[in-house]
């Protein structure tokens, strides 16, 4: 199973970097900074090829030991700017929340 959420985390990163990439190419690098939640999103892209550069270097620390793997729940914080455009996203969290009291 671990294998199976690095393997994942490394092909997700990836795709990011590579969106990241495309919006620097396509928006230039004054809009690209301009937004905030997109320079949200590219710091959480460098913190993870950091993350995983390291975990692939062999540094002994292994994939959970570095300090950078506790910078992983700032992704899930990608929700809230998807919240932003998908106002019946808010009502699903919602829902949720009052169902299952996880939150």
């Amino acid at each position: 199973m671990t294998a199976i959420v690095e393997t994942s985390n490394v092909v997700f990163s990836g795709i990011f970097a590579v969106e990241m990439l495309l919006k620097v190419i396509a928006e230039g690098p004054f809009r690209y900074i301009a937004n905030g939640f997109i320079v949200f999103d590219g710091i959480i892209v460098i913190l993870s090829a950091i993350e995983i550069c390291q975990t692939f270097m062999g540094n002994g620390t292994g994939g959970g030991g570095s300090g950078l793997s506790v910078l992983r729940t700032f992704r899930l914080l990608r929700i809230l700017k998807l919240v932003r455009f998908m106002p019946n996203l808010v009502s699903v969290l919602h829902y949720s929340y009052i169902t299952d009291g996880v939150w």
